[in-house]
């Protein structure tokens, strides 16, 4: 739950380090307001944190699919249904006290015009649309990009993470897909331009009970770590891409 993943310290962390990445590495002109896009926005909390770290001139707009599905490409009327009422219902309480349009949209086509955005953000979003249809997902988000603009990727699980291993090994929570650097630099030059690739997370953020406890004690392991060969052990790749010339 939402809940359950914010209480985490080190989980809260990794996102406004992320957040302070998409601001470091955005290159529209703020002077002027940046367009941005929080493409699978989820509770919406990744498109809050980015209403309050661009200009005030700048726009927002949110939105996820109304049809939910699995990893293994599988919806649940149901549970899309449960999903999309609590989703509407934050998503009222947050564009209430900011300038945010969220939305939903048929997986499809977004509602959108072409070259609509400066920057594109999909946090912990492109492992879970599958495999088949990633491809169709980046064409249409390098439709809605303009040009100049950048998309950022974050949370794009590893095979070499040992988290992941350990979390399978364990029967625990774990992404039904994970992928080398090489299949990821793959997937994304063919729609995009690659910018940057760079890796997160040597150590767990969860159970929130553990990661607190340990707090000060893996923050600095992390920050090591993250540091010297070992990161090749990490648990996910974030990317900037930009459009192809």
């Amino acid at each position: 739950t939402i809940k359950y993943m914010l209480s985490s310290k080190l989980y809260v962390d990794g996102i406004l380090d992320d957040i302070s990445i998409i601001v470091e590495k955005n290159e529209c002109n703020e002077s002027d307001g940046c367009s941005v896009l929080d493409f699978g926005c989820g509770s919406g909390i990744i498109a809050y944190l980015l209403s309050h770290s661009f200009s005030k001139k700048s726009s927002y707009f949110a939105i996820d699919t109304d049809d939910i599905e699995n990893d293994n490409g599988v919806s649940n009327p149901i549970d899309n249904e449960n999903i999309i009422f609590a989703q509407s219902r934050l998503w009222e309480k947050i564009g209430g006290i900011t300038n945010i349009n969220f939305s939903h949209y048929d997986g499809r086509r977004l509602p959108y015009d072409d070259g609509s955005f400066d920057c594109i953000v999909a946090y912990a979003v492109i492992e879970h649309v599958g495999t088949n249809n990633i491809k169709n997902i980046l064409i249409e988000l390098n439709r809605v990009l303009k040009d100049g603009g950048k998309l950022f990727i974050f949370k794009f699980p590893r095979k070499l993470s040992y988290q992941e291993f350990m979390a399978k090994i364990m029967g625990v929570g774990h992404h039904s897909f994970t992928y080398s650097d090489k299949e990821a630099k793959v997937i994304f030059s063919e729609v995009f331009k690659v910018e940057e690739i760079w890796k997160g997370d040597m150590v767990f953020e969860f159970p929130p009970s553990f990661s607190n406890y340990l707090y000060w004690p893996l923050k600095w392991i992390n920050y090591v770590l993250e540091r010297t060969p070992f990161k090749v052990f990490s648990h996910h790749n974030g990317l900037a891409l930009s459009k192809l010339n």
